[in-house]
């Protein structure tokens, strides 16, 4: 079920959904779930450098891997800042239908 809309999503819609609700959602925010989301908003007012970015990387694949078994993520880079501000591309294998899916996570 879409979050905002409350209309029904495809499987490849409710799994961007899933995503960007765990990369989104920081460490300690739910209640009953404290180690449920990601450690992306520690690290989002960083100076935007490489080891930063690699720091990035490492938080988006270590929540992914714990909070989504529907995923194999096998890339996730970090886009250069510009107008809309950095961004998680992250590309993985939908595992039930054998599909490469990627998404697009903003950090702003």
């Amino acid at each position: 079920m879409d979050m905002q809309a409350g209309g029904r999503l495809t499987d490849g819609q409710q799994l961007r959904q899933s995503i960007h609700d765990i990369l989104l959602t920081p460490l300690g925010s739910r209640v009953m779930r404290r180690q449920y989301g990601s450690a992306l908003f520690a690290l989002l007012d960083k100076p935007n450098n490489p080891a930063i970015e690699l720091q990035l990387i490492s938080a988006a694949c270590i929540a992914l891997y714990q909070w989504e078994p529907r995923l194999t993520p096998t890339q996730i880079t970090v886009s250069a800042a510009g107008e809309s501000g950095r961004r998680l591309i992250v590309t993985g294998q939908q595992k039930e239908a054998m599909t490469v899916f990627t998404t697009e996570v903003p950090l702003s």
